[in-house]
């Protein structure tokens, strides 16, 4: 059994770690014994919302330390989740690659799953997530 998690960032994580420089969330990348995943759905999202091409150079060189997993179909999902359609294949994609955490910073659709498993998936606020490792977080 390794001790590395799998955190899936949605795509409002990586739009802030990409939109300036430097930021906190920059330091993802440097916390070890951790594996970053994201969906090209997020990226889609993310790259229709950067504006300049340092923005787009800066998602471009997370994405070289970012696994890609595939899309999947939210057929299937528990119809009692309460998501609207468009954070759907975020969850979705994250449980199907079986992370350990979905971090997100969407408050008005994920908020009452916060510190919740949601088929499988631990779901957490940034907050929650710096909390995890203040040494790294610190301001």
């Amino acid at each position: 059994m390794s001790d590395q998690l799998t955190v899936f960032l949605d795509s409002n994580i990586l739009f802030s770690a990409c939109y300036r420089s430097p930021n906190l969330f920059e330091r993802l990348w440097t916390i070890p014994h951790i594996r970053l995943v994201t969906a090209a759905y997020c990226i889609q999202e993310v790259r229709r919302n950067l504006t300049s091409s340092g923005q787009q150079a800066r998602l471009d060189n997370w994405l070289l330390q970012t696994v890609e997993v595939k899309d999947c179909p939210a057929d299937g999902l528990p119809t009692h989740l309460m998501l609207p359609a468009k954070d759907v294949p975020v969850l979705a994609a994250a449980a199907l690659c079986n992370a350990d955490i979905l971090v997100t910073g969407d408050a008005n659709h994920f908020a009452r799953y916060f510190g919740h498993r949601v088929l499988g998936v631990l779901i957490e606020s940034t907050g929650m997530f710096r909390s995890r490792y203040p040494e790294i977080f610190q301001d």
